[in-house]
């Protein structure tokens, strides 16, 4: 996500990113149950992770990074906008 401040009387500006949901930080175990999590970056050094656990109340978010040589393989189910995916309210569907 990139934030552009200008003068007060401006405003501000956000710029909404997409960002590739994986399916496990390591390619090799699979994520918790009600845990998401998509890559921000890939160094020469590591991975960085953007992880939400939305078990227990409340959520968490947390970023967390990776040796490279510890992550096997990248499987990435999904593309999302970063923005909405993470503040958007939760909706129910009722039976």
């Amino acid at each position: 996500m990139q934030v552009l401040l200008l003068p007060v009387n401006y405003g501000y500006l956000v710029h909404d990113k997409s960002l590739p949901r994986v399916a496990s930080l390591d390619g090799s175990t699979p994520l918790a149950p009600g845990t998401e999590a998509w890559l921000i970056w890939q160094g020469k050094e590591g991975m960085t992770y953007l992880v939400r656990n939305r078990q227990g109340s409340p959520a968490t978010k947390s970023l967390v990074t990776l040796p490279r040589d510890q992550v096997k393989r990248i499987e990435i189910t999904a593309y999302d906008r970063i923005f909405p995916a993470l503040f958007a309210p939760r909706t129910r569907i009722t039976p």
